[in-house]
């Protein structure tokens, strides 16, 4: 395969998941709401810190930096609630929601 084949297939794949990411971040957001709202969040923390850090490197793979720094951002967070490292939980929280908003306004930014 020649470069421009091969160039024009890596565009493909990247627009690809594009199209995917803000449906993907959909997900990300409805997991982090029920972590948030559940009693014993622990678990749901969980499973957001792995979706979170899935989504961190595919985005960054594929071109969208600021998703990734966004969604950075979010890891680090989610970190410190699961550590106990947040004195303030809703800090943190409200720190998830602008980065989430960031991440969600940079994909599609990407897209239009």
């Amino acid at each position: 395969m020649s470069n421009p084949d091969l160039e024009s297939n890596l565009r493909r794949i990247r627009e690809g998941y594009g199209r995917k990411l803000p449906g993907k971040l959909a997900e990300l957001a409805e997991q982090l709401r029920g972590a948030r709202e559940e009693r014993a969040p622990v678990q749901r923390l969980e499973t957001s810190g792995l979706l979170v850090h899935k989504l961190k490197g595919t985005s960054g793979s594929f071109g969208f930096e600021e998703v990734s720094a966004e969604l950075e951002r979010i890891e680090l967070q989610l970190e410190r609630l699961l550590s106990g490292a947040a004195p303030d939980r809703a800090a943190s929280w409200t720190k998830i929601d602008q980065a989430l908003s960031r991440a969600r306004a940079a994909a599609s930014s990407r897209m239009a």
